[in-house]
């Protein structure tokens, strides 16, 4: 019966884990945590924009949840490549990657994903 199954999945042994990370959250707060998702990636955004690079407005996007679209010339499976070669973990949807920064990223994680994007078109 898997195809009436819509991804719910009962593990009791998770829930307090589950509790405790979202006490955590809440003790962070969301607005800091978009706060912080925002100074530190902003700066890499407009750093990409001169490569080809296009991405929604500040305005018109969350800053935990990014999306980039890639220069024509760029192929996808070969970004893909690149970035698992770099251990870089972002979802490459077709001609755009999905990125989701969080309060464990840092200045280095945003600067590793830069210079592949960067490599990346050197490299086209």
């Amino acid at each position: 019966a898997i195809r009436f199954d819509v991804g719910e999945r009962s593990n009791f042994l998770l829930l307090p884990m589950m509790l405790a990370g979202l006490r955590q959250i809440n003790e962070w707060g969301p607005g800091r945590i978009q706060e912080y998702c925002a100074r530190l990636f902003e700066p890499a955004l407009k750093e990409l924009q001169p490569f080809g690079y296009q991405v929604e407005k500040a305005g018109g996007r969350f800053s935990h949840l990014v999306g980039i679209r890639l220069p024509d010339t760029l192929s996808p499976d070969r970004l893909r490549t690149a970035l698992v070669d770099g251990s870089v973990h972002v979802s490459v949807r077709g001609t755009a990657i999905r990125v989701s920064p969080h309060v464990y990223n840092d200045a280095r994680d945003v600067e590793a994903l830069v210079d592949i994007l960067k490599s990346a078109i050197h490299g086209s």
